[in-house]
């Protein structure tokens, strides 16, 4: 590093020899040529500046290569636009090398802030490329899910549902065996009073049997129908309780992906931006060098 700026500041001295030079060949030329005046003169000065052929600028033209094969960017740059030559200012009316210098510098910065923005919309763009995609994939997830989740939920209550049917079922049959006798008894009954040749006691047998029919019947009906609202209160339980456990799993698998969302954005964003800050001081560095390697003692070359 050292040898590199010891070599760079003698291009310079080499450099500014070479200008003098070629302004002590002018003016020789001059006197050697005949001119009326052997001193250059300030008006000599003047007619130059407004006739610029007058000057040797092949001679500029070689130092300005030479200016520019000096200033260009570190061979180590990774930048494309850094490994290509600046364009360098050649104004045929006048040269001034400390400008070339602050354009020079002022690239330099441009290029490294275009570069910055380039990198964070690249960061920003594979950010939202995998957002997308996590998105897309938790999406697919959840339709999964939530079908599982959907039949399990049918069948739990396809299998509530059958249960009450049964359950209902037996206990009918549980009452139709309990007075199944009594019935049977007074059906009996019935056909032995329609066996009587005395007409008002048959009627009054026959209807008072007729009565405990019915009032069997009506509590049977009663008892099946408090057993029904029963079994369907603990169906209508079993069914509340199936639907809150199919959303409690429903909301805990979507904390858990949202969780899950999180963590991976979080984890590409902390990895983009440990080697975002990696590669802008890398970089901030490259440019600080480069800027370094092209000041120069502010002195003014021009003619």
């Amino acid at each position: 590093m050292l040898l590199t700026m010891i070599i760079n500041r003698w291009k310079l001295v080499v450099l500014i020899l070479a200008i003098f030079l070629s302004v002590f060949g002018f003016i020789f030329l001059k006197i050697s040529t005949g001119k009326k005046s052997t001193h250059f003169t300030s008006a000599d000065y003047d007619r130059a500046k407004i006739h610029p052929q007058a000057r040797s600028w092949s001679k500029y033209r070689e130092i300005g290569k030479e200016f520019a094969h000096f200033i260009d960017f570190p061979a180590n740059s990774n930048t494309n636009e850094a490994n290509e030559k600046v364009p360098q200012i050649v104004d045929d009316g006048e040269i001034s090398i400390n400008k070339a210098i602050e354009l020079q510098i002022s690239e330099v910065r441009r290029m490294f802030s275009t570069e910055n923005l380039i990198k964070r919309a690249d960061f920003e763009k594979e950010i939202s490329e995998f957002e997308e995609k996590l998105k897309h994939e938790i999406d697919i997830k959840f339709q999964d899910t939530l079908q599982r989740l959907t039949d399990s939920l049918n069948l739990d209550i396809q299998q509530k549902k059958s249960l009450f049917a049964k359950n209902l079922a037996e206990y009918r049959r549980g009452l139709l065996g309990e007075q199944q006798v009594n019935l049977s008894s007074l059906q009996l009954k019935l056909y032995i009073i329609d066996l009587s040749n005395d007409l008002a006691e048959k009627n009054r047998l026959r209807d008072q049997t007729l009565l405990l029919i019915s009032q069997i019947r009506q509590d049977m009906e009663i008892k099946y129908v408090a057993e029904e609202q029963k079994l369907r209160a603990q169906l209508d339980r079993d069914l509340k309780q199936l639907r809150k456990q199919f959303d409690d799993n429903l909301n805990t698998f979507k904390d858990e992906q949202e969780q899950y969302y999180r963590e991976q954005v979080n984890a590409l964003k902390k990895r983009l931006e440990d080697e975002y800050l990696e590669w802008y001081v890398q970089r901030e560095g490259e440019v600080q060098k480069a800027i370094k390697l092209r000041e120069v003692p502010t002195f003014d070359y021009s003619f």
